[in-house]
């Protein structure tokens, strides 16, 4: 048994290395260990008779007229054909004829390490692929990339799924509005140019959670990565560090703003080391800024439908609340009779030795 697993050990150590190179090729989807060669080929490779990429064969690859395209200013690397097909990465590209197909660069400018970039689409008169990854139905004309994760058109806008290998449409978004998380104009609020039906431009804001843009606010509602959340007070929600919470609550804002603690819970955090002032001075500064933007006005917030999923969830939010209070006051009143009884303790203590002292004292006199 031991000899068995020092076998399967060491023939998954001398692999890791072909896998590793092989992840690292653009378009690469992966293939089961059964198809795998042992043999260290890079790139494109015919072995034994079989069309193999980086050690993972090319299925429908003809191996008597395959051949790799060589990389050009108009052709991305790691394109190859045989007689019938187009490849990229490894991967045949359904309906695409070596002879036949387009390709169209569309460069780019990437912020993240301030570089000019391109991307590649692969097209005839009937598909459209980005790389290995179709996309049927974008409009080349208008394509636009807007980073290493998202291109539009002038109907659609689009996420590449690297993980998944596929080419997603954002539904119901906008081009014309589509921008990194929020977008606010004079008529509509959009997410990734998703139009957010409820909310309000004229008194919309981003409110900085956790660092990050993701939560915003109007004079009604709470927002949460575009979707209205109920239950939160928009008045008092406000932003301090990594917390965001409003009168009732701190909010967990990597997964929907649910309730991670009660305010109070939050103070007495703070108060370990003598800011509970801080989160007081934060929370009035944020309910005082919008009574002064919005004078004698009652907030009118959204109320989610009869048995949806949403009212179970707000009633689920406020019995949460409900019972972190009822916890924290029983918490407390549990507190204040130790308190009480270590204060009944600590004075019929201290009488004890106050009349054990006068008591002597009054024997010394005699």
């Amino acid at each position: 048994m031991k000899k068995t697993f020092l076998i399967i050990f060491s023939l998954l150590l001398i692999n890791c290395p072909y896998y590793a190179h092989a992840q690292e090729e653009d378009g690469y989807t992966g293939c089961i260990s059964s198809e795998w060669t042992d043999e260290n080929l890079d790139g494109y490779k015919i072995y034994q008779g079989k069309v193999y990429h980086y050690g993972c064969p090319v299925k429908e690859a003809d191996p008597n007229t395959f051949r790799e395209i060589p990389k050009r200013d108009e052709i991305p690397l790691g394109m190859a054909q045989d007689s019938k097909s187009l490849f990229f990465g490894g991967n045949k590209l359904e309906g695409l004829h070596p002879n036949s197909y387009k390709t169209k660069k569309v460069q780019y400018y990437d912020s993240s390490d301030d570089k000019q970039k391109e991307m590649y689409f692969l097209f005839d008169k009937d598909n459209e692929y980005l790389y290995d990854m179709n996309v049927d139905g974008v409009d080349l004309n208008t394509v636009e990339i807007i980073n290493s994760g998202y291109f539009k058109d002038k109907n659609n806008v689009y996420e590449i799924d690297y993980k998944n290998n596929v080419v997603n449409r954002i539904p119901d978004a906008n081009p014309a509005f589509f921008t990194f998380g929020y977008n606010i104009n004079s008529d509509a609020v959009y997410w990734y140019g998703k139009k957010i039906e409820k909310a309000d431009p004229g008194s919309f804001e981003v409110v900085a959670c956790d660092y990050s843009s993701e939560t915003g606010k109007d004079k009604n509602n709470v927002y949460w990565r575009g979707e209205l959340v109920y239950g939160v007070d928009s008045k008092s929600f406000t932003s301090l560090a990594s917390n965001c919470y409003d009168k009732n609550a701190v909010y967990d804002t990597s997964n929907n703003l649910k309730m991670l603690s009660t305010l109070k819970e939050l103070k007495n955090g703070y108060a370990a080391d003598g800011r509970e002032n801080l989160v007081n001075q934060t929370l009035t500064s944020a309910i005082q800024t919008y009574e002064t933007k919005y004078p004698n006005y009652t907030p009118q917030p959204a109320m989610p439908k009869p048995d949806s999923p949403e009212e179970q969830a707000l009633k689920k939010f406020e019995a949460d609340v409900a019972k972190a209070e009822l916890e924290e006051t029983e918490a407390n009143k549990q507190n204040m009779m130790k308190l009480g009884i270590i204060g009944i303790v600590s004075a019929l203590g201290l009488g004890g030795i106050v009349y054990g002292v006068m008591k002597w004292i009054g024997k010394g006199k005699k």
